[in-house]
């Protein structure tokens, strides 16, 4: 295997961003990141898309989404998700495609805009809606904690 090095870091503002899609919200991420890196966009070989739910976007397929937003078609664009640990995930498949060879180099970002998540359990209680806790959506929790 390859040795791999974190080249570039950059991450958007931080907080209720009513101002800024899911879309535009990466873009500012990627941006700092390829900045940081003294890199052009353009030579990064692959990308990975590190977002947990697609009810979190509003979105189906977000990654796709954002893929064409920045102009990074046809290269590939893996995404990944694993719950609280997306991020870490993402990360794991960017080094696995430095490491394996498959890339030189390969941007690795993670988005989300839990604000805006629709109310898909509108119950108060597990209990009403006949659920153990230990088998409760993710969605839920998240969005009473991020409100």
């Amino acid at each position: 295997m390859r040795k791999v090095a974190i080249i570039g870091i950059g991450h958007g503002k931080f907080g209720v961003r009513s101002d800024a899609s899911l879309r535009e919200l990466t873009f500012e991420a990627i941006k700092a990141c390829v900045d940081d890196a003294g890199v052009p966009l353009g030579e990064v070989e692959s990308m990975v898309t590190g977002i947990a739910g697609d009810e979190f976007s509003i979105a189906l397929q977000p990654s796709a989404q954002v893929h064409d937003y920045i102009g990074f078609d046809p290269k590939p664009n893996f995404r990944v998700e694993g719950a609280c640990a997306t991020g870490s995930m993402a990360v794991r498949t960017g080094w696995m495609n430095v490491a394996s060879g498959l890339a030189d180099l390969v941007l690795v970002v993670g988005v989300e805009k839990m604000t805006e998540v629709l109310p898909v359990w509108p119950r108060t209680s597990w209990e009403e809606e006949g659920m153990p806790p230990g088998n409760m959506p993710l969605a839920r929790p998240f969005r009473v904690i991020m409100r």
